[in-house]
């Protein structure tokens, strides 16, 4: 997935373009990002995920990602579901979180309300 870098503090948080929809998130790695540059990112969900608590039924169906006044949703496709860790695809890109009760959603469209995404540097 590609970001954008489009501002960057010395804490190490960012606000970039994913996909043209502008977010905020933390830099995890060294070297901090340059602003202007585009990166290849993984992204990291850095809390529990729940069904109910910050997880829903995604009815429509879009996937993608959008700035929330907390943090972020993501808007993706439930691709597995193993032993409290959940498989998702976001796009062409796959992300790996912790999740509680999940089972029977797999092979459907979630959304995820997510305070605290990390973006990590692929290097490629």
């Amino acid at each position: 997935m590609k970001a954008r870098i489009i501002e960057a503090d010395a804490s190490g948080n960012v606000r970039c373009l994913i996909d043209g929809v502008g977010i905020r998130a933390a830099w995890i790695g060294n070297p901090q990002p340059a602003v202007g540059a585009e990166y290849d990112v993984e992204l990291s969900v850095r809390e529990q995920l729940v069904w109910g608590d910050n997880v829903f039924t995604n009815a429509n169906g879009r996937i993608g990602i959008e700035p929330d006044g907390q943090g972020v949703i993501l808007h993706v496709m439930l691709e597995s579901f193993d032993d409290g860790v959940g498989t998702l695809r976001l796009g062409n890109s796959i992300v790996q979180v912790e999740m509680t009760g999940m089972a029977q959603l797999i092979g459907k469209a979630v959304s995820i309300k997510v305070r605290e995404l990390g973006l990590c540097d692929t290097g490629i």
